[in-house]
């Protein structure tokens, strides 16, 4: 009999000793659980400010690039128009541009709603009030 009490202690002490060291290693696995938990959220906080900030460097380079594109279009436009302008200027000095420049001042007069000839040797004009009002 005190050997079967005997027996049922050691083995009620196996058992306590496996269960403890069961909830140890379940503690054990718990606590690792939770700084892998921490790691992976610091690698996502990372990752997530790392990858923000790779977005944010790509859209300033972007900007830039974009607005480098507009810098260029605005000087070729500007640089063509100036060709086109010197081109013009060189026109107008042939005869033939002479004559336009006389057809654009002849056309220009079109817009004239009335006209008074004087002689060329006129040296003073006088004008009654009322035409002088209107020039």
């Amino acid at each position: 009999s005190s050997r079967v009490l005997w027996t049922l202690a050691v083995t009620q002490f196996a058992q306590f000793n496996s269960q403890k060291e069961q909830i140890e290693s379940q503690v054990e696995i718990a606590r690792l659980r939770q700084s892998l938990i921490r790691i992976e959220n610091a690698n996502y906080t990372k990752s997530t400010i790392e990858r923000a900030r790779i977005e944010g460097e790509a859209l300033l380079e972007k900007a830039k690039a974009e607005k480098d594109a507009e810098e260029i279009l605005s000087r070729a436009s500007m640089e063509g128009d100036i060709s086109r302008m010197k081109e013009m200027i060189g026109l107008l000095g042939t005869p033939n541009g002479k004559l336009y420049l006389e057809l654009v001042r002849a056309q220009s007069f079109s817009k004239v709603k009335s006209a008074t000839i004087l002689p060329a040797d006129t040296k003073t004009l006088f004008l009654p009030p009322t035409a002088a009002a209107t020039l």
